[in-house]
């Protein structure tokens, strides 16, 4: 009897609509993914109901729930099977075998597990997170230890050793989500909350290390129970589409949630290490109301000739400045001010931070067939006044955007750059025509997020004459410095939240004309600097100076 389909079994038990089925198969053949996970990912199933689906689909038995694997069957089945097949054994009476397996209907995998033991081979249908954890349990002495402590660390330097953090475990009430365990979700949740931009999980000897990326740092984060290292990772494969046996190549899906009944999409990479694995979570989730230039701290001069450019009919405006530095933040703040009743705006953001009513979205997808320059073109198509373009990833997607910005529209160009002088020197090179890119140049923004100190626990503190020669101070100024060791109230990071410096740049005629023509950085930084240009090491030895950020924060950052 030939086998239905999954889909046609979750038809008909009224699991989904005909139609929430067939927009997920469509969504399964552009992204390579598999209907039952994405089913499960969107709320359609629950992991049981998928897995008792996909047990009748194969006409096999599912391993039970909350099944009690015996480690002393791991001598019946190799490990090199077991991991090459991603099986695990159940129970057996010298003459059978009984397997766990995410593919009972794998005739040639069955007929190479008899040949091997010499057993007649009985599969058991489990799902694919389930089975590498229990993959772990069964043969714990195939793969290093997970209670192996992490070896002793040399200091090069003498440093505040904070406390250890507290064990990672779900909070209490945490609201379940579609497709999760409170594990993955709760760790989600903890980021948002602290406001990190991605989470970096490094599994070696059996030890998961969690980090979170805030303001452009790492963070230690929760300390993950030995126990449950491999259980999360395997969670967060599982809801991006990927198989969770696999950990000997790269793996990279994407999944889209709610956590604490906020949505969030999450896009996930995979690398195996020599000591384990390594995952990074690119986080993003809509803010809330978008925040307001005196939010932002944003200099009064520079609101000027943000508002100036924003009401100009076409043109273009570089907002520039390294990752993390919430460069986003100051253009949302920027389209909120405009009049979007009577000017239609759009976006092409490969991720998306707020949601302005009036304000449409396009995200580049590769895997749906909407390239970046496929973007950008759609996007021109809708003759936009004010299109806002987070990245340029080819010179192509520039000469456009230029070419739009000199005739027509308002362009809003956010690049990762060092800075103003050397994002408009990237950008020239990538034009054709040098003369349309400067004649279009209406402002060029630099911004930096720096960590200010902790007020709690900052005190004075004398850098050496090195560190002063390299921020250009002579050593007779009167002046003090500080730093934040850290403290219980900041949890011993020394940081007391973020402040952001700027640098900004109204070309002139001058700078117009070596935009246009031959130009070296120290020709353009020496005419930036004679209209008055303030570099950002400049605003923030100011901040220092007062007590708000630390030399080191200088020096990492300007």
């Amino acid at each position: 009897m030939p086998r239905k389909p999954l889909g046609e079994l979750i038809i008909e038990q009224g699991l989904a609509s005909a139609e929430e089925v067939r927009r997920l198969m469509r969504r399964a053949e552009q992204t390579g993914g598999l209907l039952g996970t994405l089913a499960v990912n969107e709320g359609l199933l629950s992991r049981r109901q998928l897995k008792k689906l996909l047990a009748e689909q194969a006409d096999v038995e599912p391993v039970p729930e909350g099944f009690r694997f015996n480690v002393d069957l791991a001598g019946l089945l190799p490990v090199r099977l077991a991991k090459k097949y991603g099986v695990v054994p159940l129970k057996s009476d010298r003459r059978k075998l009984a397997v766990g397996t995410a593919e009972p209907e794998n005739v040639a995998m069955l007929d190479e597990l008899a040949f091997a033991t010499g057993m007649e081979i009985r599969p058991y249908l489990m799902l694919e997170g389930e089975l590498a954890d229990a993959l772990d349990e069964v043969y714990s002495d195939a793969v290093p230890s997970r209670d192996v402590p992490p070896p002793p660390r040399t200091q090069t330097r003498e440093r505040y050793a904070p406390p250890p953090r507290r064990a990672y475990e779900p909070e209490p009430g945490t609201p379940p989500t579609a497709g999760a365990d409170n594990a993955a979700v709760s760790l989600l949740a903890e980021a948002l909350e602290l406001g990190a931009h991605s989470i970096h999980l490094r599994l070696s000897e059996g030890r998961l290390e969690i980090r979170f990326r805030l303001g452009g740092k790492l963070e230690p984060g929760p300390a993950a129970p030995p126990r449950s290292s491999r259980t999360l990772l395997n969670q967060i494969k599982v809801l991006a589409g990927m198989s969770s046996a696999e950990r000997g190549g790269p793996q990279q899906g994407h999944f889209r949630t709610n956590v604490g009944g906020k949505p969030i999409a999450v896009a996930a990479h995979f690398t195996p290490t020599l000591g384990g694995e390594r995952a990074l979570l690119r986080l993003e989730a809509r803010q809330g109301q978008v925040p307001g230039y005196e939010e932002l701290e944003t200099p009064a001069e520079l609101v000027r000739l943000l508002d100036e450019a924003g009401e100009s009919r076409h043109g273009l405006v570089i907002f520039t400045g390294p990752p993390f530095s919430g460069k986003k933040d100051l253009i949302y703040s920027l389209l909120d001010r405009l009049d979007l009743r009577h000017r239609a705006v759009i976006t092409v953001e490969g991720q998306t931070s707020y949601g302005l009513t009036g304000v449409d979205t396009l995200r580049p997808l590769a895997e749906e067939g909407l390239s970046y320059p496929g973007a950008v073109d759609a996007a021109l198509f809708q003759d936009p006044d004010v299109l806002f373009v987070d990245d340029l990833p080819t010179a192509e997607v520039a000469r456009r955007v230029i070419g739009a910005a000199y005739a027509r529209t308002l362009i809003l160009l956010r690049l990762p750059s060092s800075g103003i002088i050397s994002g408009l020197l990237a950008l020239r090179q990538m034009s054709d025509e040098p003369f349309l890119f400067a004649s279009s140049l209406l402002l060029a923004v630099s911004q930096r997020q720096l960590r200010r100190l902790c007020p709690q626990c900052k005190r004075p503190y004398s850098p050496s004459k090195a560190v002063l020669q390299s921020l250009k101070i002579s050593a007779t100024r009167p002046f003090t410095f500080y730093e934040a060791p850290g403290c219980a109230a900041c949890e011993h990071t020394g940081s007391g939240g973020t402040v952001n410096i700027y640098e900004q740049l109204e070309p002139n005629a001058q700078i117009r004309q070596l935009l246009a023509g031959e130009l070296s950085i120290e020709e353009l930084s020496r005419a930036a600097r004679r209209t008055g240009l303030r570099t950002a090491r400049e605003a923030a030895l100011d901040l220092a100076l007062k007590g708000e950020v630390s030399v080191a924060e200088i020096l990492r950052l300007t």
